[in-house]
């Protein structure tokens, strides 16, 4: 499904979430009229049917059945107001509003050019620490980062994600990041791959840090591959909400890493049913 901040119509967008729900698992008009607290079951189709419109009250409701945060709530709500403003001034002011979040708020897909972004942490790691420390030399970046790394290699990487088009420098010389987000093609595996193993590396590293810096838990689950796939698109939905809140925050102190790993601790095996223990007639 699209980001929300490529749709102009509400409806669509309901549309979408609708039918992408549909695909992965048994969605349904009553499930989903349930999330966003409606009585009917048929109310959110009648909406995306055109037959009813969304109430300034109901806005929110529908907002939080679609789990959405940050800025996405916001522009869902603009998106709302755009569809029913009546005035062309009025249509103006909401898209403008609109356009504003897409653009604050966009994700750059890295070219196969530029895919070297991703074999290394240090690109992502300064690509999010140079904007926040407008002014520091490399000398005083390399300093701040966990573990600290050489003056050199910081002074590489920024000249890679200038050249790059993944930082930009302003009269000042201050950094600033091109796009909100980078979002790994789908040819990137191998890149992928070396990425988050120096990731996993840095997380081993990072248990020796005080617990109330870091928060590492795990879970070891038996289930299905059905429902690994229902969780795997849970994950999926998270990734996307810490998103939004991250890029709804103004504020960067200290640039972090979040790994998610789901991975099989076994090779497939038979799940026979025990066969049921009949009782004794008396």
């Amino acid at each position: 499904m699209k980001p929300i901040e490529e749709y102009l119509d509400y409806r669509a967008y309901l549309s979408d979430y609708y039918a992408e729900n549909k695909r992965c698992h048994a969605f349904t008009w009553r499930e989903f009229a349930k999330n966003c607290g409606f009585a009917s079951p048929v109310y959110l189709k009648q909406v995306i049917d055109g037959k009813y419109s969304l109430s300034q009250k109901a806005v929110p409701q529908v907002a939080e059945g679609l789990r959405l945060v940050g800025y996405e709530r916001e522009y869902f709500t603009s998106m709302v107001e755009f569809c029913h403003a009546k005035g062309q001034l009025e249509k103006q002011s909401h898209l403008s509003k609109m356009l504003f979040l897409a653009t604050e708020h966009s994700v750059a897909a890295v070219s196969l050019e530029n895919i070297r972004f991703f074999e290394s942490y240090l690109n992502p790691l300064l690509r999010e620490l140079a904007p926040a420390q407008p002014g520091k030399r490399p000398m005083d970046l390399a300093k701040i980062c966990r573990p600290q790394v050489s003056t050199q290699d910081v002074s590489e990487t920024l000249g890679y994600l200038t050249a790059a088009g993944f930082l930009t420098r302003d009269e000042n010389g201050y950094y600033r990041e091109a796009n909100k987000s980078v979002k790994m093609p789908d040819t990137g595996g191998v890149s992928a791959t070396e990425l988050q193993r120096q990731m996993g590396e840095l997380a081993i590293k990072a248990l020796d840090l005080p617990r109330d810096e870091r928060d590492i838990t795990g879970l070891t689950l038996g289930m299905s591959e059905k429902c690994f796939v229902e969780v795997v698109r849970e994950l999926a939905e998270c990734r996307r909400r810490i998103v939004a809140l991250v890029q709804s925050d103004p504020v960067v102190e200290k640039v972090y890493r979040l790994n998610m790993q789901l991975f099989p601790m076994t090779s497939k095996f038979s799940n026979k049913k025990h066969p049921s223990i009949k009782r004794r007639k008396r």
